[in-house]
């Protein structure tokens, strides 16, 4: 092993060929292009497409608007009778609901179940805001003050 090195330290080492150094380029300030002036496309007509001739339309004469008259044969409505397009539909914005809590000056409170018994539902389930009638900052007060009735046993999670 030691024969092979001493061959390899004897041996002339081949040197690396140096590359010639190139000319230094002078830069050169950027040219703009000169501008050129738009080329138009030629106008290429779309072929002619053969169309059938329209058949004349019959135009109806317009008859003009109007005015139904208020049928006076009619009794008039009892009161309290509505009209009958606006069922469950939201027709209309009804009679605005004033918070319980609010009109009443109380806090919500988990001790007095049966104030809380009014916004629950047949089945014990909490009734939203849109059928109580209840601010959302007493609502909210509400389902937590249910809950910690229904934890305290004072409110039934179900009712069967």
């Amino acid at each position: 092993m030691s024969e092979e090195k001493a061959k390899k330290a004897a041996a002339p080492k081949a040197e690396k060929p140096v590359k010639a150094e190139k000319p230094a380029v002078e830069k050169k300030a950027p040219v703009a292009p000169k501008a050129e002036k738009p080329v138009k496309a030629p106008k290429v007509e779309a072929p002619a497409v053969e169309t059938k001739p329209e058949a004349p339309v019959a135009t109806e004469e317009k008859k003009p608007f109007v005015k139904k008259e208020f049928n006076k044969d009619r009794a008039p409505r009892a009161e309290g009778d509505r009209p009958k397009f606006a069922k469950g539909k939201g027709g209309g914005k009804g009679k605005k609901r004033v918070c319980f809590y609010c009109a009443e000056q109380k806090e919500v409170d988990y001790r007095e179940f049966q104030v809380l018994r009014k916004f629950l539902a047949e089945n014990a389930k909490i009734l939203p805001r849109r059928q109580t009638g209840v601010c959302a900052k007493h609502q909210r007060k509400l389902t937590t003050a249910i809950k910690t009735a229904r934890q305290m046993s004072l409110l039934p999670y179900v009712i069967e």
